[in-house]
């Protein structure tokens, strides 16, 4: 089985656990989370996002969503979903996060409903002092590319996303999208 395949079975499966109603419901007796998985918790609720992202000119553009996030697997994972207003008219998209404690680190998928065939392999990381930082690849023209997120202001109730890429094997980073988040409930 190719990396694919298994990132992508493991993200549907996921996305079935997260569907099925509030983990509270069927997981039964809650069991005590192993150091690092509380990462995330900062981030349950409803935001409101103002989006920038980089397009293919160069330039940059500007839009604005919501998004909900809620645990599932008694706090190993999260559910977000994403409602993104860009000019060129609106989308749904969203992230599905899980816990590895034997790894000690965040695994992320990424789900875009414009391209709901696409699933890459995850981005894996954690938090360190209030700072989230996650590593992966993604293919850019046809070529694997360093791809990092970063996570601030986790403690601030502003949290702030971004997402750079990298042409020189991680030496250095392009920002080409970043969220801010305004809290609404």
């Amino acid at each position: 089985m190719s990396a694919l395949e298994f990132s992508r079975r493991q993200a549907l499966a996921l996305a079935a656990i997260g569907l099925v109603g509030p983990v509270d419901a069927w997981a039964g007796e809650r069991l005590p989370l192993p150091q690092g998985a509380r990462g995330f918790d900062f981030l349950f609720g409803r935001w409101r996002v103002a989006h920038r992202s980089l397009t293919g000119t160069g330039s940059w553009q500007e839009s604005r969503g919501t998004c909900t996030n809620r645990p599932v697997m008694g706090g190993l994972g999260n559910i977000e979903e994403h409602l993104i207003e860009p000019a060129s008219g609106p989308f749904r998209a969203g992230a599905i996060r899980c816990f590895d404690p034997g790894q000690r680190r965040w695994l992320i998928w990424w789900l875009d409903a414009r391209a709901p065939d696409r699933i890459e392999a995850p981005m894996t990381g954690g938090f360190d002092g209030g700072v989230g930082r996650f590593t992966g690849e993604t293919d850019l023209n046809g070529r694997a590319t360093p791809m990092r997120f970063l996570w601030t202001g986790t403690e601030t109730g502003r949290p702030h996303w971004e997402q750079a890429i990298s042409n020189d094997g991680g030496r250095s980073w392009q920002p080409v999208w970043s969220m801010d988040f305004e809290r609404i409930g």
